[in-house]
């Protein structure tokens, strides 16, 4: 095993849940799951894979979740100010905590609606949905810290689905 430990926000929701599934998995990491209270412990307990809680919007909470972490994987969700202000937090506890890497999963929605091929390179901008709106802040906040010396990682993925996702698999079934 590494001496890597990864700390997984948003591990209750289904790309947090997945991702500390698949580290585990693997067996090369130290894998933390990182959820905002223990309601969102259920799936992840099947797996014997250490459950922290880690409120994004509490400073402390954050402290607490990441001490010996080497990496964050940020996937926390839910309001706008869970999003923006929970992305700050991390950023700025775990730049404080020395973490090697942080990994940021955004979204394709801040592209807005767009149509044929867009990389990196395409400008993003406000377009009024709240959700892609919000995360966009959250990105310019990495990019701040990246600045600051924090090696940040931004992913944006397009609707994603499987097994335990609400939206794009149990909702149509």
């Amino acid at each position: 095993m590494s001496n890597e430990t990864i700390l997984v926000t948003g591990s209750g929701g289904f790309i947090g849940g997945w991702i500390v599934e698949t580290l585990h998995l693997r067996g090369d990491t130290n894998v933390r799951a990182g959820i905002r209270n223990w309601s969102g412990a259920a799936r992840l307990a099947r797996s014997p894979v250490k459950i922290v809680l880690c409120d994004v919007l509490d400073k402390n909470s954050i402290a607490a979740a990441l001490e010996g972490v080497t990496c964050v994987i940020h996937c926390a969700v839910g309001t706008v100010e869970t999003i923006v202000t929970g992305t700050a937090n991390m950023l700025e506890v775990a730049l404080e905590k020395k973490v090697k890497r942080f990994v940021h999963v955004s979204t394709t929605e801040v592209y807005g609606s767009v149509s044929g091929g867009i990389d990196e390179t395409y400008e993003c901008h406000h377009t009024g949905n709240l959700y892609g709106d919000a995360k966009l802040d959250a990105e310019a906040f990495c990019w701040g810290y990246y600045k600051k010396g924090l090696p940040v990682t931004i992913v944006r993925p397009p609707i994603v689905y499987g097994p335990f996702s609400r939206d794009w698999t149990v909702g149509f079934a």
